[in-house]
This record gives C-alpha cells, sequence and structure tokens, in this order.
C-alpha cells in the first residue's frame, strides 16, 4: 500500500519505488530472510508499473519458472493486446492513406477538352491550342496567366470557396 501511495509514472525517482521494494524483499540485510513469496506477488500484481527486466535481474537464480507464469503470463497477454491495437490503426493509417490518394487521383485526373472556340473566363480571349490554362474544380478554364495563383480555392466566375464545401473524402 505504501509504494502505491509513492509510484508516480511521471517521476523517475517516484517510478522506481516497486523496484525498490523488490530490493528490500529479495536482497535484505542479513539477518532477514529473502521473501520471494512476497516479491512475486508484488511483481504478479503491479507488474504494470514495473520495469519487469530489471525485476526479474533482482530474483534468485532459484526461482522457478512456473512461479514466474502469472507475471510472464500477464505481462505477454498486454503486449500482445498491444501489438493488435497498433496493427489496426496501422492499418486504419493505410486505408485512410489510400483514401486520400484516390480522392486525390480522382481530382487531378479529371480532363478538360479544349477546341477553338474556348474562352477564358477571366478574360474573355480565346484559349489556343498548346497555351496553358488552369481548370477550376467548377469547370471554369482559365489562361494560367490569367489565373489567380494565391487563390486558386475560389472560384473566378461566382467567388466560390471550393474548400468551404470540401467534404473529407475518407471513410472509416
Amino acid at each position: 500500500a505504501t509504494a502505491r501511495r509513492y509510484y508516480n509514472p511521471e517521476s523517475d525517482q517516484a517510478r522506481g519505488v516497486y523496484i525498490a521494494l523488490l530490493e528490500v524483499l529479495l536482497r535484505p540485510e542479513p539477518p532477514q530472510p529473502v521473501r520471494l513469496d512476497a516479491a512475486l506477488a508484488v511483481l504478479t500484481r503491479h507488474w504494470p508499473h514495473i520495469d519487469v527486466p530489471m525485476a526479474l535481474d533482482l530474483l534468485p537464480p532459484r526461482t522457478l519458472l512456473v512461479d514466474l507464469l502469472p507475471l510472464l503470463n500477464a505481462s505477454l497477454q498486454h503486449h500482445a493486446e498491444v501489438m493488435r491495437e497498433n496493427q489496426v490503426m496501422h492499418n486504419l493509417a493505410r486505408a485512410e492513406n489510400l483514401q486520400v490518394r484516390q480522392a486525390h487521383a480522382r481530382e487531378h485526373g479529371r480532363m478538360q477538352r479544349i477546341d477553338e472556340d474556348f474562352l477564358c473566363a477571366s478574360c474573355g480571349k480565346r484559349i489556343i491550342a498548346g497555351q496553358t490554362f488552369a481548370v477550376y474544380p467548377d469547370g471554369a478554364v482559365l489562361h494560367h496567366r490569367c489565373a489567380d495563383h494565391e487563390n486558386l480555392h475560389i472560384s473566378p466566375i461566382t467567388q466560390e470557396n471550393f474548400l468551404a464545401r470540401r467534404k473529407p473524402t475518407y471513410k472509416l
């Protein structure tokens, strides 16, 4: 109970309180006996707050593996859960990435056919084949020099902000 009261995961000094308790139990002053059962109980009950490899180094060599099974089972089960959770998060991130890339390709893969009668939405002059031009999401076509490169997200015709109407393209 005292170790639990002094344990603080934020403080390096207080984080080692369980290791200090294990040292007292496993490496007592000479007239005191080693209290292996109490140390194993502390390890089994409070293993999430303990540096397990450091604690295992404190155990006497005669410690039986069967005595460590509850600790090892809990620790391995926790590790497997963390691994599964990380795999799920990784796969969700990959799926979101693929959906965003697909939406990006769909958005940037549009084609606009320009013929000799096509007029620039900004200056009203014809767009001649071979000239560079810009196509806005609402279909407006402008000469490259007529496009406002600072505000490509705003329609030159309607002044609509395309970013305001954008919805997330990914689904989780």
